[in-house]
């Protein structure tokens, strides 16, 4: 009695090759993403820090040239719901300029920014933390290409999240920094979400299981 043909064994078409890769990648990325998280948010609080005190040497100028009462040129007090938001958004401990050396819309603006820096470094941080820990779990798991999929979401909504946050650090009734042209936000959100697209192009269809043709 001899044995029949040997069976071919079952393909699976999908991006099974590339997962463990895409999971180091993974965890690569994550420690740029956060290093770069830091280093934009001292960025910005340097320039924060540099308008306040230069606006902070010239004000006492500025208010000899002005009548008492009135605001500079441009300027308006901010409404009540702003300060409001920007003691809620102030991160604990942070430091508040005198409220007679500077002008009430610059003060609240600078609160706002440092409030939104503040709680935007952490959410990134937050964000840099599970992709690092998808990328890791990635390496080694079955479940791999859910953790990948999982990684590219919170890459794009934190994306989102920071291009929300760098409207609100310009706005005039917020944080009143100089404006960015659309070509600065274009770099900024195709910077941070090509590797999220990456993840999706990957992931997002199941791989297939397909089985030899009988003869």
């Amino acid at each position: 009695m001899t044995d029949g043909p040997a069976e071919k064994p079952i393909k699976t078409i999908g991006p099974h090759r590339y997962e463990r890769p895409l999971a180091v990648a993974t965890v690569l990325f994550a420690n740029a993403w956060i290093a770069w998280a830091w280093l934009a948010a001292d960025n910005v609080r340097t320039i924060n820090t540099t308008r306040l005190f230069s606006t902070a040497m010239m004000g006492d100028l500025d208010r000899e040239a002005r009548p008492s009462g009135t605001q500079p040129p441009g300027t308006s007090r901010p409404s009540p719901l702003h300060n409001l938001l920007s003691a809620a958004l102030q991160p604990p401990g942070a430091a508040k300029p005198p409220a007679g050396s500077l002008d009430p819309a610059l003060r609240a603006q600078t609160a706002w920014i440092e409030g939104t820096v503040h709680w935007w470094t952490l959410g990134m941080n937050v964000a840099g933390c599970v992709l690092a820990l998808a990328g890791l779990a990635g390496i080694w798991s079955r479940w791999r290409r859910i953790l990948l999929l999982v990684a590219a979401v919170v890459i794009l909504l934190a994306t989102a999240a920071t291009l929300v946050c760098l409207w609100m650090l310009m706005a005039p009734h917020l944080g009143g920094l100089p404006l960015l042209s659309r070509w600065t936000f274009a770099a900024v959100g195709a910077g941070l979400s090509f590797y999220g697209f990456i993840l999706l192009a990957a992931f997002a269809r199941r791989p297939v299981a397909t089985f030899p043709r009988c003869a």
